[in-house]
Formats: C-alpha cells, structure tokens, sequence
C-alpha cells in the first residue's frame, strides 16, 4: 500500500478529510516529546525555566502588571441548602472587563480553625449550564460536607457568560499580538488568589480538579502556579502530537500559538512534581481524551519525573468505569479518597447525600453587568492600542519579521507526478491539460491542474476561487493568454480543506498555516517559473488567497511578475471590525501577532515595484505611500 501524502491526490480525488490526516500527520512527526534527564537536580532547574516561559507564553502582549494585580471581588446572595454547608455566589473580575460568576460553598463545621482548613478550586469544562451541571454541584455539596471549602467558577463562555462565546474567537485578540489563551490564565490565577485569601484556608493545602475543559484548566495552573499543591484533572488534556482525532484537539484556549516550543502536555503533566497528582480518564469517554490515546503522554511522562524525584506514590491513575465523558460518582470518590491519602484528611470514602439539594441554574445564577466584554471589544480596545501606538512609532516591518511571523522559511519542490490528457479546439490550436501534484518539503502534497496552450511562453498561478470576470477552468485560462495556467489547492483548501481545528494543532507547534500556503505558494510559483522558462505572475480569488499572495510578493520581491487579487482587504483591521469568525474558512488570516507586526500597506511597501491589482480597488501599489 502506497502510505505517502501524495498517493490520495494523485488518484485524481482527494480522500475525505485528507487536509485534517495532513496535519495531524504532520503534527505527530514534528511535535516535541518529552525527554527526561539523568539527574533530579537538573529537572528541577529545567522545571523553574519552564514555567517561566509558559507564563510568558500565555501573557504575551499583556500589560506586564497583570499578574499580580488582586482579584476585584463583588459578594451577593447566599443560599442554605443544608444546615452543614452555605452557597455564597460572588463574581470577580477575572481579567478587565470580564466578570466572572462563581460559589463558594462553604462548610459551616470546617475541618480545622482559620488558616487550616484544606481547599478546593473547583472549574469547569464545556458544558453548557455551567456551574449548575449536576456532577459539579455534587461535588462541591460532597467537599463542603466534608468541612472543605470550595470555590466553584464558570468558564469563559458558559452558563451565564455566554458573551464570551465562542472561545475561538479569542483568536481575534491573538491577530493583535495578545495571547487569546491569557485570559483564561489570569481568570484561573485569579479565583486561585480567591481561595487563598479565604480565611478557612490552609495555603499549603489547595487543591485544584475539574472535567474536560476543567481538566485541562487544573493541569495548566497546577503545573505552573505551585501554590495548587494537589491536582486531579479529569479527561482534559493530552500530547498535541496524539490529538489525531477531531474532538480531541479542543479549543483555541488548549492550544496556544508556539505552545510546543516550550513543551507540550506531556511536559505540563510532569511539572506538576512533586506535588500529587491523579489523572483520571474514563474507560467508555464517547468524547475525547480516551485512556488508549491520552494515558501515555499524561500520566506516563508524568510518572516518569515523579520516580526520578523519588516521588512516585504521588503520581497516581484512575480510568473510570462509568459511561461517558464525565465526573461521576466513581471518578468523584476517587477524588475524595486522593485529598484523603496526601491532605492526611479522614472523610468517608462514599459519597454523602446531595440529590436534594440541586439548585436550577437560573437559581444559581449571580448576576452580572449588564455590559460585559466580549472577546470582540477586549480586541478592538487592543487594536486601539496598536493604532496609538503606531501614530508616535511608525512601524518598519521588513522582510525578515514576515519569515518570524510565517515560521516557514524555506520551501522546495522535490517530486511532481501528473496525469496528462489534451483538448482540442475548433482551431485546431493544442491544449494540454494535466492534472499535477506537487511534493513541497518533501511532505505536502499540492494538487493542481494544469493546462499548457502550444507555445506557452511564461506562466500564471493560481490559488483560492478564480478571479471574477476570469473563466474558471484552466484551458479557458491558458488559452486567453497565451500562458501555461496552474491552480492549486493550499493546504486548508480545495482537495486539501481541513477543520480550522487542525489548524490549531500546527499553530501550537510553531507551523502556522497561513505560513505553509505562503511556501506552497512560492514553491509552486518557483516550479512553474523554472519549467515554462518566463515571468511567473500570480492570481489569487478570496481574501485567505489574496493574503497569502501578497505575503509571498512581499517576502520574495522578484519571484512574479504580476500579482491579480479578489478581495484583498485595505487593512487587516478588517478582520476585527467585520467580526470575521476565527472558525469559518478564513481562520489561516488568524496568525499569532501578524496586524500587530504588519498591515496590508506595509506588504505593499515590501513588495517594492511589483504591480498589485485587486478587482474591488484596483492598482494598490500606491496604497503604500
């Protein structure tokens, strides 16, 4: 069996999905795995640089004093559902202008007196009532029967909050150079800070566990916040590099730009050492993060530090027998037996009743602002700053920020395998017609489809939708100029369209794909420029190919002749004020920091003399003067 990348396309049809097995292909070759070192001394020295990159990872483009900037906190309303434990509802700004709701349930015969007391950080995934799901109120009624306070918050999106919905549009705030994925760091840290300042609190004794997107909350701030001093995340995370299936991959929050740079989850499960950990994963998950495909790059690398730390009966495993993905009674007494074992605590081992005393969720709503940020206007006040900021300091992008932006520098063709037929016309004139596939980096299969009128004398590529007002077959093409035509399908595109979630996994490895078309794009260019041996000129219909053709004009000046676009925008600004969802088929345009390092004026500028023409604005090479 033929296993290439190449062999769907050269087929002639493009298996289903093929643009999605690409890149997680690709992904799973070039993703970094976790490597141990030979002494404990040197992960520990490893483990504080670590988290120091992490954090700056996730706060990049934030101002620089938000960390440490205390949690505003706005109390409300208490309930009584039981005599052994009250719900205080409470709202706190989480980042500014998100509010965040959350309840403290709070025991009214604690463990210990003030300042011993075990706690509990308690978060939430994606379900959408929130912090009213079932399994979260019974695990917070189970805690505060057991005389520990917990705090229980909303994610960003859900229950009450769904003005922050959905997540991916943080990627509007990642456009701008301001990490997407920091507000719901400084959300956590922040109801973190709350828990601490509790004054039941033992802050040598805070736990932190959550579901699903709770799961993946608890590791991240656990790995890189010490002061969790014990984490259970339930079926939340795993390894980019194994996130071959579509629900596994997540949300835009779980995988930042350049998040592998650093480290992947493998890395992030094991910085959690020494301090105990059990990762649970459920048997029968129907969603994601099944044991099969998550217990090795979580618990297993994790388990490895621990046992170079001398600390292994602190890294535990739980795979849960009830169905589905959840946090169930058996994955819940295993929580409490864990805060038992490492908090030296005597509680039951079985759940305590809680049935009767679930609230609705409008009843546990707690009221919010009536105007609260969205990731929309948390971006327009960013792009505000940009626009200020670029009034007293022009800016000066050059060719090389473009390579820093795209992460692809080089690209070449290394194999290129056709089908040929020819298509006579009434003129008998002669136009062959093949269908091509490319090989660019020895990985990325580009498929086309070219047709090379008698005589052909130079060529013109084509990507995205035709051009309006052009034919939009390939012969018609070729015959009209006197030119070999090629289209071809960009990764992302075409034969090769792929979930903008995958798109988030190359992202997370440094490969953003908006990079990979631009090198598509010259690879191809250069192919069909040393074939027909003439100017290259390019056409590119839509505004993800109209971005790429000018971002390759501008990063290799002199490699086309011409460039003819559709629906090339004045600004890249368009994209937030237009609201251009980071899920549609425009999510390439949606690089970490690219309006924040350049606009569509300065790619003119950078493409020199080089004539730029797009249907709707006509010649654009003044535009950057």
């Amino acid at each position: 069996m033929n296993t290439s990348p190449l062999a769907p396309v050269i087929a002639g049809a493009a298996e289903p999905e093929l643009g999605n097995r690409l890149m997680y292909e690709y992904v799973a070759r070039h993703g970094p795995r976790l490597e141990l070192p030979p002494a404990a001394a040197e992960w520990e020295s490893r483990a504080a640089e670590l988290r120091a990159r992490y954090l700056d990872l996730y706060l990049r483009g934030h101002p620089a004093d938000l960390l440490q900037e205390p949690p505003r906190v706005i109390w409300g309303d208490t309930l009584d559902p039981a005599p052994e434990y009250r719900i205080r509802k409470l709202r706190f700004e989480g980042y500014p202008g998100v509010w965040v709701p959350a309840l403290l349930y709070e025991p009214t015969s604690p463990l210990g007196g003030d300042r011993s007391t075990p706690a509990v950080l308690d978060v939430n995934g994606h379900e959408p009532r929130g912090i009213a799901v079932e399994h979260k109120q019974a695990r917070c009624t189970n805690l505060a029967k057991r005389g520990l306070p917990a705090l229980s918050l909303e994610l960003l999106g859900r229950g009450e909050m769904t003005n922050l919905a959905p997540h991916d549009h943080q990627q509007l705030l990642d456009l701008l150079g301001r990490a997407g994925a920091g507000v719901f760091y400084l959300t956590m840290k922040r109801a973190l800070d709350i828990v601490l300042d509790h004054e039941l609190t033992d802050p040598a004794r805070v736990a932190m566990t959550g579901l699903s997107g709770g799961g993946w909350q608890t590791i991240v701030l656990s790995a890189l916040d010490e002061r969790v001093a014990l984490s259970v995340p339930v079926a939340g995370h795993m390894p980019a590099a194994d996130r071959r299936d579509l629900a596994d991959v997540g949300d835009a929050e779980q995988l930042p730009a350049d998040l592998c740079a650093i480290g992947d989850y493998d890395v992030l499960s094991a910085l959690v050492a020494p301090r105990p950990v059990l990762f649970i994963f459920n048997r029968y998950d129907e969603c994601c993060f099944q044991p099969h495909k998550a217990v090795s790059g979580t618990y297993g690398a994790a388990r490895g530090v621990y046992e170079l730390l001398g600390a292994a009966d602190r890294c535990g495993l739980h795979v849960g027998a009830d169905p589905g993905h959840n946090y169930d009674r058996g994955n819940r007494c295993r929580f409490y037996a864990w805060l038992n074992r490492h908090f030296g605590l005597d509680t039951p081992d079985r759940e305590l009743p809680w049935r009767d005393e679930m609230y609705r969720e409008r009843d546990l709503w707690v009221g919010l602002p009536a105007q609260r940020a969205t990731f929309g206007t948390l971006a327009a006040g960013r792009l505000q700053e940009l626009r200020r900021r670029e009034a007293d300091r022009p800016r000066r992008p050059t060719r090389a920020d473009i390579d820093t932006l795209l992460r692809y520098r080089g690209s070449s063709v290394t194999a290129v395998t056709t089908q040929a037929s020819w298509v006579w016309v009434r003129d008998e004139r002669g136009v062959q017609v093949e269908e091509i596939t490319l090989q660019v980096d020895g990985y990325w299969p580009l498929p086309g489809r070219l047709a090379i009128p008698d005589g052909a004398a130079g060529a013109t590529v084509s990507i995205g939708a035709p051009v309006a007002g052009t034919p939009a077959d390939a012969e018609s093409r070729a015959r009209e100029t006197g030119r070999a035509f090629l289209h071809v399908d960009l990764i992302g595109a075409g034969a090769l369209a792929a979930s903008h979630r995958y798109g988030l996994l190359l992202r997370a490895i440094g490969r953003p794909i908006l990079g990979l078309q631009v090198a598509q794009l010259a690879a191809a260019a250069a192919w069909a420029g040393e074939r027909f041996a003439g100017p290259v000129s390019v056409e590119a219909g839509g505004r993800v190919a109209s971005v790429v053709a000018l971002l390759a004009a501008a990063r290799g000046p002199g490699a086309f002749a011409r460039v003819a676009t559709d629906g090339l925008p004045y600004s890249l600004d368009d994209l937030i004020e237009s609201h251009v969802p980071p899920e549609g088929p425009e999510y390439p345009l949606f690089c970490f920091g690219m309006r924040e390092l350049l606009d569509v004026p300065d790619l003119l500028e950078l493409a020199g003399s080089l004539p730029v023409a797009d249907r709707h604005h006509g010649v654009l090479t003044a535009i950057a003067t």
